[in-house]
């Protein structure tokens, strides 16, 4: 890590902040909102010179010099809202995951394949299927921006994946293989509660899949999804939802031209 230039980022160190560069990322921590307000009025200025774009994340400034680095923004601003970390901290965890693009219908994994890493949704959309013995594809999980998504059955088993995770749109991943979460574990304690959060959450979104299937006619599945996850509705394409919902696209069609106008 090296520290920026006192004479050109002088409205910083005026404030008494220090950046630092972590992987192509200048971050300034400890920031009051006395301190936010300085930077909004001078970023004009500042980012005319430095030509990064900056962020706020939590009480960080984040400053990103290129375009690798930028693809962090959704996942540093996931973990300042679950756990405090430094400078130092901050990139020790950002050098365990390894940025990846997919373009659309490209596949994360296959059917047949271990799974090896879990992947952190930067930018775009993705889902994991299963085949049945008619060839039929069942959607089980959707994984967009803020989301992560893996086969964890065979990534800790090691055992074949039955699943297909396929990208609905160009995506911008990050993933994080079991070494390096073990790895990054043991280097960064604090790393702990960001992961049990995302099991926690990854177990609630389990209980309300089962919930608004499990029982119900496919009216009730639809407005179950509705009312808990519109914004699917809205970005993915019918056949995808159908596949989802466990009903045709049909029966979808006809639903949701019963449904009263939102």
């Amino acid at each position: 890590m090296r520290s920026l230039d006192s004479g050109l980022y002088w409205p910083f160190f005026k404030a008494n902040l220090h950046p630092v560069l972590i992987n192509d990322v200048y971050a300034i921590a400890q920031l009051t909102p006395r301190d936010k307000r300085c930077l909004a009025v001078k970023a004009g200025h500042l980012l005319s010179i430095i030509r990064v774009k900056v962020k706020f994340a939590g009480n960080r400034a984040l400053f990103y010099s290129s375009p690798a680095s930028y693809m962090f923004e959704v996942f540093q601003q996931s973990l300042a809202g679950k756990i405090d970390l430094t400078a130092e901290e901050l990139a020790k965890v950002q050098a365990y995951y390894i940025p990846k693009k997919l373009r659309k219908n490209q596949f994360l994994l296959q059917e047949g394949d271990v799974c090896k890493y879990s992947a952190f949704v930067e930018k775009g959309a993705l889902y994991s299927s299963s085949t049945d013995d008619k060839g039929a594809k069942h959607v089980v999980q959707f994984a967009l921006e803020g989301s992560t998504i893996a086969d964890v059955y065979s990534m800790l088993t090691g055992e074949p994946s039955k699943l297909n995770i396929e990208a609905f749109e160009d995506c911008e991943l990050l993933l994080l293989t079991v070494e390096n979460r073990d790895r990054l574990l043991a280097e960064v304690p604090r790393f702990e509660t960001y992961t049990r959060q995302l099991l926690e959450r990854a177990y609630v979104a389990l209980l309300q899949r089962v919930e608004g299937t499990v029982g119900r006619t496919a009216e009730e599945r639809y407005a179950h999804l509705l009312q808990e996850r519109p914004h699917l509705l809205q970005r993915l394409p019918q056949h995808l939802i159908a596949s989802y919902l466990g009903i045709t696209r049909e029966t979808l069609s006809r639903i949701r031209g019963q449904a009263p106008p939102r």
